[in-house]
């Protein structure tokens, strides 16, 4: 499965799966049912375009699941942000729990009631919420039958509770209206799909805003070294931590390992001539701590922070072109009294 998948990744382009190997899925919209029959775990590319009057929160972007390479051992799911209308981006991760969640979502989401609507016209779309659509969804998903990749599209508009003033933050049963291309007619439509776009609050959302790759139930090792000297080593041994020796280390490795693990972004430094002036800073020994992390192949993934500019500033081996800025405080969690 994985080999089909693969190849099926290599002929899919920025703007779209527009490859010969490529079925517009005939979409069957039955009332009460979900038209989308598929299996989550064969999606290979998901495209999201956000139109909301409301918050001006407008931008398009497609992310894709790649192969798994060495730089990306820790997800056994990897997913890349392939295109984003903002402009150009560093760090290509993308929140792979989102995605697969939402993912999920989309074989829920079903046609509730059809509206007896004689000619949609652009001015009626509106009405609704759907001139442009408030969220245009698109999907490719592998069929391991055909060997080609089957293509899925579904365009939300407002919720049903208010079919002119468009309210995203809007609590409710979660109905929208919709359409489920090729087919231009309008739904009253549900599913859990509404809940996960709802999280959705900016393209921010998409990116992997964890630092580290890897979780702290999958690290073997850890060492830390602050200006150059090593000031903690500890092996997984068992239900323990021992150093070198095999000796037991006094520190609360493991509550240190969770800080470090659960350190989030809070800027993603696109600029390159603001990420290529930050870099300096971490690459001084004097100035920075280094905390390499080790899981049970013996993978390294090295976190790299500083002090620059007033901010606390990070970067990641896996990561190698992005320049991450933490949240205040961070750099204090990589403190530990080490009796």
């Amino acid at each position: 499965m994985k080999t089909a998948i693969s190849t099926v990744l290599c002929i899919i382009v920025m703007s779209g799966c527009t490859h010969s190997s490529e079925n517009n899925s005939s979409t069957v919209v039955q009332v009460g049912k979900s038209p989308f029959q598929f299996d989550s775990k064969h999606v290979v590319a998901l495209s999201l375009v956000k139109a909301d009057p409301q918050s001006g929160d407008h931008w398009s972007a497609r992310v894709e699941r790649v192969q798994e390479n060495p730089k990306s051992f820790y997800d056994g799911d990897p997913w890349q942000i392939k295109s984003f209308s903002g402009g150009d981006i560093l760090d290509r991760a993308a929140n792979r729990t989102w995605i697969l969640h939402f993912i999920d979502t989309l074989t829920t989401y079903r046609p509730d009631k059809l509206l007896d609507i004689s000619n949609i016209t652009p001015a009626v779309r509106s009405n609704y919420g759907l001139n442009p659509p408030r969220y245009e969804i698109q999907w490719q998903v592998m069929n391991l039958e055909t060997q080609k990749v089957d293509s899925y599209e579904l365009q939300i508009g407002n919720p049903t509770t208010q079919s002119k003033t468009p309210d995203p933050s809007a609590e409710g049963n979660g109905e929208s209206f919709s359409i489920f291309p090729p087919s231009s007619d309008i739904y009253e439509s549900n599913g859990a799909s509404m809940a996960m776009l709802d999280f959705l609050k900016g393209f921010s959302t998409l990116r992997r805003e964890t630092l580290s790759p890897i979780d702290s139930d999958d690290v073997d090792e850890i060492r830390v070294e602050k200006a150059g000297v090593k000031t903690l080593y500890a092996q997984r041994d068992g239900d323990k931590w021992t150093d070198e020796k095999h000796r037991p280390v006094k520190a609360d490795v493991a509550a240190f390992l969770d800080r470090v693990t659960h350190l989030r972004i809070l800027q993603f430094v696109d600029d390159t001539a603001q990420a290529q002036t930050l870099k300096k800073s971490l690459a001084s020994p004097s100035d920075r701590t280094v905390i390499t992390l080790t899981d049970r192949y013996s993978h390294p993934v090295q976190l790299t922070f500083a002090k620059a500019e007033a901010l606390s500033v990070a970067t990641v081996s896996t990561r190698s072109d992005a320049v991450f800025a933490l949240f205040p405080g961070s750099l204090e969690k990589l403190s530990f009294k080490n009796p």
